[in-house]
């Protein structure tokens, strides 16, 4: 990497995009470090000494990366800064506040709203940078400005796709704000009997099938309550059939080998999880390589077919 690329490049890595993405659009007030994952609930329940495991990505001096599992304080995993201390408490405090229910739309709808206000700030913040880096190359002269090249072409998919991002959250603002929490769909399974093991937060689109006009997306949270794991699929109704296309294989699965189609699932599609270091460090060093190997891979392309004993996650 040429010396000026690499000076944009890890400047751009201490840059932040902070705005409070209130459904209403009209919020002026400091973003928070907001948890995406409960911290009372969820979060107590897997650290241990106040640490929880998750992915991060490394960087060398060359810019190049790589991915490990590593002990992050609680008070830093999960977090994203995309909503202020008044919408964060006003919106979920159903949630928050009291027991889930698992049964009442409002707090299915709540806990996937919350994995989408994740993803639209982390996607923002994505093409925040992309941009700012292509400015700064055109400035630097690295860029050429005026005609299309590699890291315009970039910051222009990162726009694109920040757009879409942002018109998939407003089909739930307007939802949260109709109070029509049964405008999506789910699909919810529970797991009894478990020791809580991951906790797993997350918005993202079916690459491996057909869409007949937009990106499907899906929303997926895991987390342990009372013994027991639950699993939560949300998405749209145009999204639908894609959806159950792609979940096909885990709806007809015996429990078991959907814990294991579940984790592939995480392993392939999320990057916002939480592992207890108890479950990790339980894990034989065959699986811990194994998980972090197919994690590593599945980071730039699918690997639908591929399968090991080893990464079950759950």
């Amino acid at each position: 990497m040429e010396s000026g690329s690499k000076k944009i490049y890890f400047d751009l890595l201490k840059t932040k995009w902070q705005r409070c993405l209130d459904p209403e659009e009209s919020c002026e007030q400091q973003p928070i470090r907001a948890h995406s994952l409960q911290n009372a609930r969820i979060l107590d329940q897997l650290c241990r000494n106040g640490h929880v495991i998750m992915p991060s990505l490394r960087h060398n001096s060359d810019g190049e990366s790589s991915v490990a599992f590593n002990l992050v304080g609680r008070n830093k995993a999960t977090i994203f800064m995309g909503l202020c201390a008044k919408h964060d408490e006003r919106t979920f405090k159903p949630i928050d506040a009291f027991h889930c229910d698992f049964s009442n739309p409002q707090h299915l709808f709540l806990i996937s709203y919350r994995s989408i206000l994740k993803e639209a700030h982390a996607c923002f913040e994505k093409a925040y940078k992309k941009q700012t880096a292509y400015m700064a190359r055109v400035s630097g002269g690295l860029s050429p400005g005026d005609k299309p090249d590699a890291a315009g072409l970039e910051a222009t998919a990162w726009l694109v796709n920040a757009y879409d991002t942002y018109r998939y959250k407003r089909i739930f603002d307007e939802a949260y704000l109709g109070g029509d929490y049964a405008a999506v769909h789910y699909l919810h399974f529970e797991f009894a009997d478990l020791n809580p093991s991951i906790g797993v937060s997350s918005l993202f689109s079916l690459d491996d099938l057909e869409w007949p006009e937009d990106v499907a997306r899906v929303t997926l949270n895991v987390f342990p309550l009372d013994k027991n794991v639950h699993v939560i699929f949300t998405f749209t109704e145009v999204d639908r059939p894609i959806v159950h296309q792609f979940l096909d294989r885990v709806r007809s699965a015996s429990e078991y080998y959907q814990r294991y189609l579940i984790s592939k699932i995480i392993l392939q599609h999320c990057e916002n999880f939480v592992i207890s270091p108890q479950y990790f460090d339980g894990m034989s060093q065959e699986k811990q390589e194994a998980i972090k190997s197919f994690f590593e891979t599945t980071c730039s392309k699918n690997l639908p077919d591929f399968e090991s004993e080893h990464l079950y996650l759950f």
